[in-house]
């Protein structure tokens, strides 16, 4: 699949999100950015990061979710693949608020 009809057809399956489907993606998109946190706090704890090494390598855990998945997502695993452009959208919409925070009080 070309990547231009990758996105028309992500584009296409969050005009038609259901709110079940929203929900499920916030969800998914609150515990990625746990997770990632709780990751990064560790693993920058425990290498010791400092300066710029840290605020690169927390930045980096933090990234939203990749428009990557979704091709596979939508070819490998059916009846998901809203699921997964939910999770898409919530992540980068809340990646926009946590990002800056992050590197706000952790740097």
């Amino acid at each position: 699949m070309a990547r231009r009809e990758r996105m028309v057809t992500l584009g296409y399956t969050l005009t038609t999100l259901r709110p079940k489907g929203i929900i499920i993606g916030s969800y998914l998109s609150v515990f990625h950015i746990a997770m990632a946190s709780g990751v990064a706090y560790m693993i920058v704890w425990l290498f010791g990061f400092e300066g710029t090494t840290r605020g690169v390598f927390i930045f980096m855990c933090l990234m939203p979710a990749s428009v990557a998945t979704y091709p596979w997502v939508e070819r490998y695993q059916n009846g998901h693949a809203s699921d997964v452009a939910s999770y898409i959208m919530a992540s980068t919409l809340l990646t926009i608020l946590v990002i800056p925070l992050a590197l706000t009080f952790w740097i």
